[in-house]
Order: C-alpha cells, then sequence, then structure tokens
C-alpha cells in the first residue's frame, strides 16, 4: 500500500472498554499506519482484547480503569478518559478519531484543547431517530450534537452510509466506508483444526455458528432445528464463554450433532476455525436499525466471505442482493429451510466458496476503503 499520508499524526480515541475488540476499529488503526501514519490509540484496559501490534507506527495507551456503565455514568466516565488521555500525551495531532458516541464527545473535548487540528468520528452503531427500541435515546442525542463537529464520518457499508446521512442530515460525500473485515485480499486455506479437536469424520459438513447468542441472532431456533438434520450435518456454536453461556439461552437437551468451541481464541486460531467449517452462518432478527441494517458492520459475515466460505443467513438488507449476485451462499426465510441449503451448498461448493471469495473482494476489501479515507486525511 502506497504511504499517502506519512509523517501525520492520528489520535484514536477509544472510551469503552469493548471497542478495541471489534476489527473495524483496531484495522482501520493498522492501515491507517501503513499509509504512513503515527497512531496513537487511547482506550480503556481491557482483557478480552489482544493486540497483535506488527506495526511500528502505533502504539497503545491503557486507562486502568473500569468503564461505567450506564446513561447516568456516561458523562462522568467520558470525562475521567479525557482528562486522562488530555494529560498523558504530550504533542499535536493531526486528526483525532471518536470512536461510537463517547468517543466522539471525547475527540471533540481533544480538538477543543487544540491537541489535534481536525476531528473524525467512527460511528458503530446505527440508531436512527426512529428507533423505538433503543434505551439510548439520550446516548444518541449526544451523538446527534457533536457529530457536526467531524469532518468526515466513517461507517461499515453503503446502506448505513445512507442511514445517516438521512438521519442528520450530513452529505454523503462526508461519510467514508470502512466493514468490519479482516484486511487483505480473500483467501482459501485448507484446515482441519475442527476435525482433528472434535475427531469429526472427513465427510461429517461443519456448519459453523459464531458470534453473540440470543434470539436476536436466532440461537435457540438454531440449535433446536439442528436435531432434524441429518447426523452428519454437524452444527459448531462458537461462541464466548462456550457451553456454560448456551445452557443459558437453550432449553435442554442439547443436540447430539452439536459441538461448542468457546470463543476465546487469538486471531490465528479463530481463521483454522473458520478454515476448518464447511459453512457460516449468519442471522441477524430485530426491529432496531443497528441490527435490521446490520450489512458489512457483522464482523462473522466479513470473516467468513474473507476466508471462502459460503454463507446461510435470513434476508438481510443490500446482503442479501450481493449473496445471490455473487452465489456466495444461500438466503432463507426460516430455520427449517437451513437443511436444504446445506444440502444445496455441498452439491455445488466448489462454486459457492469461489462466489465467496469473489463477493469479498468485490464488495468488502478494505484496500480502496483505506485509499478513500486517507485522501480525505
Amino acid at each position: 500500500m502506497i504511504a499517502v499520508n506519512e509523517n501525520k499524526s492520528v489520535a484514536l480515541l477509544c472510551p469503552l472498554n469493548t471497542i478495541m475488540y471489534l476489527p473495524c476499529v483496531f484495522n482501520l488503526a493498522v492501515l491507517l499506519a501503513r499509509t504512513g501514519c503515527i497512531v496513537d490509540i487511547y482506550c480503556v484496559a481491557n482483557t478480552h482484547a489482544e493486540f497483535n501490534l506488527r506495526e511500528n507506527n502505533i502504539s497503545i495507551f491503557e486507562l486502568s480503569h473500569k468503564s461505567a456503565r450506564g446513561w447516568l455514568k456516561f458523562f462522568p466516565n467520558i470525562l475521567t478518559f479525557t482528562s486522562w488521555a488530555l494529560r498523558l500525551n504530550t504533542k499535536h495531532y493531526d486528526y483525532c478519531i471518536g470512536i461510537d458516541p463517547p468517543g466522539l464527545v471525547s475527540a471533540t473535548i481533544f480538538v477543543r484543547f487544540k491537541k489535534a487540528s481536525a476531528l473524525i468520528y467512527e460511528s458503530l452503531e446505527i440508531l436512527c431517530r426512529e428507533d423505538t427500541t433503543s434505551l439510548y435515546n439520550g446516548y444518541k442525542q449526544v451523538e446527534r450534537f457533536f457529530i457536526k463537529k467531524a469532518s468526515f464520518v466513517i461507517t461499515q457499508d453503503s446502506v448505513r452510509k445512507q442511514l445517516i446521512s438521512d438521519d442528520y442530515c450530513i452529505k454523503l460525500g462526508n461519510i467514508s466506508i470502512f466493514p468490519n473485515s479482516p484486511i487483505g485480499s480473500s483467501r482459501k486455506k485448507p484446515s482441519q483444526y475442527l476435525r482433528e479437536k472434535f475427531h469429526l469424520h472427513e465427510n461429517d459438513v461443519l456448519v459453523l455458528y459464531a458470534g453473540s447468542v440470543g434470539d436476536w441472532v436466532w440461537t435457540q431456533d438454531v440449535v433446536e432445528i439442528s436435531k432434524m438434520w441429518p447426523v452428519h450435518y454437524r452444527l459448531v456454536l462458537h461462541i464466548r464463554g462456550g457451553l456454560e453461556v448456551l445452557k443459558k439461552v437453550c432449553s435442554a437437551p442439547l443436540p447430539d450433532n452439536l459441538l461448542v468451541s468457546d470463543a476465546a481464541v487469538d486471531s490465528e486460531t479463530l481463521d483454522a476455525i473458520i478454515d476448518s467449517a464447511d459453512i457460516g452462518l449468519v442471522f441477524y432478527d430485530h426491529q432496531s436499525p443497528n441490527i435490521k441494517y446490520v450489512g458489512y458492520s457483522s464482523g462473522k459475515l466479513c470473516h467468513f466471505l474473507h476466508n471462502g466460505k459460503p454463507v446461510i443467513c435470513n434476508r438481510l438488507a443490500m446482503v442479501e442482493d450481493h449473496i445471490v449476485r455473487h452465489q456466495s451462499g444461500i438466503v432463507v426465510d426460516a430455520t427449517k429451510d437451513i437443511e436444504q441449503a446445506i444440502h444445496e451448498i455441498c452439491l455445488s461448493k466448489h462454486d459457492y466458496e469461489k462466489g465467496a471469495l469473489i463477493h469479498f473482494d468485490t464488495e468488502i476489501d478494505l484496500t480502496s476503503c483505506i485509499h478513500e479515507i486517507s485522501n480525505k486525511m
């Protein structure tokens, strides 16, 4: 990648202790560093985040402070973080990137204290004006006020870009796209990780469900319907907390063909797990626009396609059209349709894997995204 921002400096502010775990945040810092920027990341210490720093231009500063929860503690928490970040640094930055509303507030104060020349906002969640499901309406009102201070905004795909533009009256040209995706072009790499871990037969079809659990991601429905699958269709749940967490959201007994993997793994192991699966499941179902229009903010969707894995998903805005166009998977209306979708993918597995790779390189690859962002800086 050509260094287009050599010697420019960036402060990236992440006041919430879960944010640095997201690829769309950390990968933004990594790719900016590869364009020549000097990037300092200020974040709340998070024992779950694993930083594999191979970039000479990135430094991470962690505040040993347990982030407060809830709207009433929002401002004291952010002010504590901002005060720490202001005291810690001794230099001026060209840009300050704020992550989500807490980071946006901190970054605005950062610029006001003349610690940076310009403000950039990276939005991770879309909770629009008409969203009646949100418990954080005040949280978003803060965003609504401070977002006008940003030179430009970063979100994950074109649908979310349009929603931000419509909701906040921001020109589309002032919003850039940066998916929640792995870095680099798509690739297909054979792996036997799951088969060796669970002593599975070569003919078993491994259907991987990864990430969050709950009704809004169809966890119990998928587990229940898998009881009806052929014995060689193996459902693998890769979730944080493993079996203990699963038991809290799914009624017993669990199906015999179910395998559970704990998601507390490093990035190389995660790649091996995805590489060793045959199909990825991607389901989101909620009234909130943030979930309804999840698009390429879905890390598992982007990761499955990056690793050449066909996906089975419900009817997601924009994603459905792209999956059909590239033949990167199958869209279903209900969990009862998953078995037939698995069967169809297995019949033309090579074509679907090729479609997944093309889908990623055409719609999701971060290379063009970082060039657009760099050109605005």
